[in-house]
């Protein structure tokens, strides 16, 4: 048996999973959690409800470290406005390379070794270059990762309804 949270890492994200343990945890609490790549910093969504797994060999993959301190959430104020400057860089240098993309997002994990940059596109793009350059720029570990229109929309808080609308009257 588990106990299990909801947590969520973005405003529009999914809700993920996590083992809290034997931690006193209450809605909107900010917590602190281990993933396969490393820690991220999140917020408590669902209230701990105990799991029984059908499959004892099954495990929750993310575990609740620990809640969030005040230097914890300093520290994510930080990579928030450091995100803001990495999505400017990508923007301009996918723009200077000539790339066909929209970049979208960027998201430091919480440790800042790496960035997912999440870019949107009309088919492949090779984005060989503009990875480069921003792992030398950033000098952390960078990720691209392309997402459909209706991700888009998502993330950049436009409805998909109201683009198609905007694009049926300008074509």
């Amino acid at each position: 048996m588990s106990r299990v949270v909801g947590i969520r890492w973005r405003e529009a994200g999914p809700i993920i999973f996590a083992d809290a343990g034997d931690l006193e945890l209450i809605n909107k609490n900010y917590v602190v959690v281990r993933t396969e790549k490393g820690q991220e910093l999140g917020w408590m969504v669902r209230e701990p409800r105990i799991l029984v797994l059908s499959q004892p060999e099954e495990e929750i993959p993310l575990t609740v470290v620990r809640k969030a301190t005040g230097s914890d959430i300093g520290r994510w104020q930080q990579t928030k406005e450091m995100e803001q400057t990495a999505f400017s860089l990508a923007r301009s240098k996918a723009r200077e390379l000539q790339l066909g993309m929209k970049i979208v997002d960027a998201h430091y994990a919480f440790g800042r070794s790496r960035i997912i940059v999440t870019f949107g596109a009309e088919g492949r793009v090779d984005f060989r270059p503009l990875l480069r350059e921003l792992g030398s720029a950033l000098q952390c570990r960078v990720e691209l990762r392309q997402v459909g229109d209706r991700d888009v929309a998502k993330l950049t808080g436009a409805s998909v309804y109201a683009a198609a609308s905007c694009v049926a009257l300008l074509g």
